[in-house]
């Protein structure tokens, strides 16, 4: 079972993936001279490997790169916080009592935006944590409810 789900979520960031170069490439090509040409430039460098391998992680660059098109995609890819996220996309933590949003963990920098879910500098990816830098297991509101 491990297999299938390892394909299914390699198959899932390689589409991801297209998707992802396609969304850059074209905002690039409509607004030249926005800074995007480094990011790009980044995603074409680091190919699939620039992929997250958590399936949330995953889920929430599917949202960001599906739900809109063109320049909006972009934007929200640069600019949406994990806050920003519809509540069943936002990866959260318990905490005690209440449900926490937890941070994407790359290296020794804490992060909160889509965009830093991508392995752009080569850092070897990242993994989901609090506030103090503690790996978090994240819940599934479905399971939850």
């Amino acid at each position: 079972m491990s297999t299938v789900n390892s394909l299914y979520e390699s198959s899932l960031g390689l589409d991801l993936y297209k998707k992802l170069l396609l969304t850059v490439s074209d905002f690039c090509d409509t607004y030249p001279g926005t800074g995007v040409g480094k990011i790009y430039n980044q995603v074409l460098a680091g190919g699939i490997k620039i992929m997250p391998k958590d399936k949330k992680a995953l889920e929430i660059i599917k949202y960001v790169v599906s739900n809109s098109s063109g320049p909006r995609a972009m934007q929200d890819l640069l600019n949406k916080t994990f806050l920003d996220l519809p509540l069943n996309l936002r990866p959260l933590y318990k905490d005690r009592n209440s449900k926490i949003v937890a941070f994407w963990l790359k290296g020794d920098q804490l992060c909160s935006k889509v965009i830093d879910l991508l392995n752009l500098e080569d850092q070897g990816g990242g993994k989901w944590s609090d506030e103090q830098r503690k790996s978090v297991d994240l819940i599934d509101l479905n399971e939850e409810e």
